[in-house]
């Protein structure tokens, strides 16, 4: 991804280190176990985007997916992540699909449970899709 311009990835972590759990406003506890979690380097000293990734299959069922990024959602908003990943600010949940098709289903998925400002920090993405734009739009606006 970061073979075309002056970005690299900074941080790349996978495995249980990255694992955490969340307590939602239903007083529900939401595992959080990213695929992965990685950072690019932004140009001229403007820090790093942070990402957790959701590599998916197609097998979870919506439902699942729906529960993971409020889960996601819960962990941002009581600032979780600043604890277990000291220096983070903000992070994007990243999901990666297999196909289009799964890409679109559950993007609309999304569009009906959260704000639409919010849609930005939850980006899923085609495989065949996947660029740093893709990922972080406003990259495209610094070309």
């Amino acid at each position: 991804l970061t073979g075309t311009r002056s970005l690299a990835i900074a941080n790349w972590v996978e495995g249980p280190s990255l694992w955490d759990s969340v307590t939602a406003s239903n007083n529900v506890v939401i595992p959080i176990r990213p695929d992965a979690l990685f950072a690019i380097a932004l140009p001229e000293g403007q820090g790093r985007g942070h990402f957790f990734l959701e590599a998916d299959r197609g097998t979870m069922a919506h439902s699942r997916m729906r529960e993971k990024v409020t889960g996601y959602a819960a962990y941002f908003q009581q600032q979780r992540h600043a604890k277990k990943h000291p220096g983070m600010k903000v992070f994007r949940v990243a999901t990666i699909t297999e196909t289009r098709g799964r890409a679109e289903g559950l993007t609309a998925e999304f569009h009906t449970m959260m704000p639409a400002a919010w849609l930005a920090a939850y980006p899923v993405i085609a495989f065949e899709d996947l660029t740093l734009e893709a990922l972080m739009p406003e990259l495209a606006q610094t070309t």
